[in-house]
């Protein structure tokens, strides 16, 4: 679709540039101009003579309407949802202890071993969503996504539990009131020291996770359809006490 929005729009930009319609089938591009492959009479040509239509476009004419096209080939942008200094647009449920610093959201246990989430106070359903995260383990926890509450949500669960979950590592996919549904068990897509990348995509029954470029999760299912927050989860457990999680560069795309 988008990519038919394009042409039908370089199309008219032609067609306004050469006085006549035409198709785009064979045209070429040099750095000054853009000729169009099919012949006709021209509004400039001379009574009974035929040249190719508009003789020359201008490509300062089409870059513009070209960039244009290419950007509505890529879909929707991609909303920051950190700015990288402040929590503004998110809200804290729980107890535990969230900061900001160097461009990072750190998340830690609160007083007496308090746990909890970082929500954004925005929800959606369908969307891509990337970020970056590095854990100081022993530690459990995860993006939230499609959250809606405590019991109504998806995880993409960043953990290394071996003795209790010795095949979920970070990456597995949890689901409130039904555990694992999918499990990560591939120790070479995780970096235990350093930052990774995660990629959701969820749309509609879909489900996807990749972690470093691979792709952990696929699965269907549609136990929470609904909009929900995104958010970043610290939890509780005295094993957990020196946890740190830490996510920068989290962003999301919705999807149409």
């Amino acid at each position: 679709m988008w990519r038919e929005s394009q042409r039908r729009l370089v199309v008219a930009i032609l067609a306004l540039e050469t006085g006549q319609p035409g198709p785009l089938e064979n045209f070429g591009a040099s750095q000054e101009s853009v000729r169009i492959g099919q012949t006709g009479r021209s509004r400039e040509a001379p009574e009974g003579g035929e040249e190719t239509i508009g003789e020359k476009v201008e490509m300062r004419h089409l870059l513009p309407l070209l960039f244009c096209g290419a950007c509505l080939a890529q879909g929707p942008p991609w909303i920051p949802l950190f700015d990288g200094k402040t929590l503004n647009h998110w809200r804290s449920e729980g107890k535990a202890a969230w900061s900001v610093a160097d461009g990072t959201i750190t998340g830690r246990q609160g007083p007496g071993g308090g746990a909890g989430e970082l929500l954004t106070e925005d929800k959606w359903a369908d969307f891509e969503l990337e970020a970056e995260w590095k854990m100081r383990f022993p530690g459990n926890s995860g993006i939230w996504f499609r959250y809606t509450d405590s019991k109504s949500a998806y995880q993409a669960d960043i953990l290394d539990e071996p003795k209790s979950y010795p095949d979920a590592l970070s990456g597995s996919l949890y689901c409130m009131g039904k555990a694992f549904l999918a499990r990560n068990s591939d120790p070479s897509t995780v970096h235990q020291d350093d930052w990774n990348r995660m990629r959701i995509r969820a749309s509609g029954d879909l489900i996807v996770i990749a972690l470093n470029g691979k792709e952990v999760v696929r699965i269907n299912d549609g136990t929470f359809r609904a909009a929900g927050h995104i958010g970043i989860q610290v939890h509780a457990g005295k094993e957990f006490e020196n946890m740190e999680i830490r996510v920068r560069a989290i962003r999301l795309r919705p999807l149409q």
